[in-house]
């Protein structure tokens, strides 16, 4: 009986390597020049911004605080070059904003607040009058996390809180038009733990605890009782289970951790789970946020085994480093960079935070193009040999496994 001799992982590389470059030099593979635009610096008036999100018209939401304190701060939407229309500021009965923003088709913008009598409200708006979601005070809460979604269709936001008369944790919906509804809480079967997001059909991925606290999973619902499982873990050891994000065609993002400690980042769609980037000890070491469009296209934070900090973009079947600590971002290099749960839009489009190294920050979007030319600076021109080589080898890996 013939035998089949496996690779060694060094022979395995070089494969990787030759197909990587054959990939780069026979332009298999259409270049991909990332352009770079700035929504909003720190060189003016503007000192410190949240974590964006984008839609798929490129309209962009995000928190500031101005230079000079007596200003406050600011909740802005990014309505094209030097269009930032506020949807809400600090006086008038708000302290300040907390946490990050999220954005709907519409260009409406859901965030939390506290107002000047301590209590924190979940509010909605376009730019004119504010739709108060929730508030602690009003709907008997003791706290509201500081990051809801809203859906693309009928505005409606989800927010998880905690019940100030039994201390239980509930996962709200609402619109404004009336009290928020409680979809869950922990003193029924799911215990919701956080929350990733709401679709245009009204799924809801979020994370809860069942069993007495001994599992732990991501699920999806739309009224809080049909209630079905994405990942279910059992507490304790390494093993995790993080609902990251949600898009219009119902696929959920999710971070899993293994028993041996492997960290993946996976989409599911109706039940079917695909794992598109892991911690395999040759290509990546940790993940961030992750973000994935309902045309596939995907934008996650990791970092490689070999240090690379950076946010990789493109599909879950084929990514690449798209901009990275160290990069030159504009004319400057980038110190620090992040993006979040809402950062990528269906043509392939990605926003992020960054710092750089002239003492700036700010909101930048990031813009595929095939071919030659410019790119503004900073991230890959195209898929880099190195990246081909690791990323393959890793898939390689991955599919070994599979293997029976």
């Amino acid at each position: 009986m013939q035998r089949t001799r496996t690779p060694s992982p060094a022979a395995a590389l070089l494969a990787a390597l030759t197909a990587g470059a054959a990939l780069l030099s026979t332009g298999a593979r259409a270049q991909v020049v990332w352009e770079y635009t700035t929504i909003a610096d720190s060189s003016a008036e503007l000192a410190s911004f949240s974590v964006p999100a984008i839609n798929d018209d490129g309209q962009v939401a995000f928190v500031a605080t101005f230079d000079d304190v007596a200003e406050g701060q600011a909740v802005y939407r990014y309505d094209g070059p030097g269009l930032l229309t506020p949807i809400a500021t600090t006086g008038s009965g708000i302290q300040e904003f907390l946490g990050n923003p999220a954005i709907n088709a519409d260009g409406v913008v859901t965030f939390v607040a506290t107002l000047d009598d301590d209590s924190v409200s979940v509010f909605a708006g376009n730019g004119g009058t504010l739709a108060t979601i929730a508030n602690t005070d009003d709907d008997g809460l003791t706290s509201l996390d500081s990051k809801p979604f809203i859906s693309d269709v009928g505005a409606a936001v989800v927010v998880r809180g905690v019940r100030a008369f039994d201390g239980a944790r509930v996962l709200l919906k609402g619109t404004g038009a009336a009290a928020p509804a409680v979809l869950l809480d922990s003193t029924g079967t799911w215990d919701p733990v956080d929350v990733a997001g709401i679709n245009d059909d009204g799924i809801v991925a979020f994370e809860a605890l069942t069993s007495g606290g001994t599992m732990r999973g991501v699920y999806r619902t739309t009224d809080g009782v049909a209630v079905t499982p994405v990942k279910v873990i059992t507490v304790g050891g390494l093993l995790d289970a993080q609902a990251l994000d949600i898009n219009n065609n119902g696929t959920v993002v999710y971070y899993a951790r293994d028993a041996a400690g492997t960290a993946s980042l996976n989409v599911d769609t109706a039940g079917a789970a695909t794992t598109f980037a892991e911690t395999d000890g040759i290509t990546f070491n940790s993940f961030g946020a992750a973000s994935v469009a309902e045309t596939g296209a995907v934008a996650f934070r990791g970092t490689f085994v070999q240090g690379l900090n950076a946010i990789f973009a493109g599909s879950t079947g084929l990514y690449e480093r798209a901009t990275a600590v160290g990069d030159g971002l504009l004319g400057s290099a980038i110190t620090a960079l992040d993006t979040g749960p809402q950062a990528v839009t269906d043509p392939g489009s990605f926003v992020f935070r960054a710092s750089r190294a002239n003492g700036t920050s700010g909101i930048y979007a990031a813009v595929p193009t095939a071919g030659g030319g410019g790119g503004g600076g900073g991230g890959s021109s195209a898929l880099e040999l190195w990246s081909v080589a690791v990323i393959l080898l890793a898939g390689l890996a991955r599919a070994a496994r599979r293997r029976p």
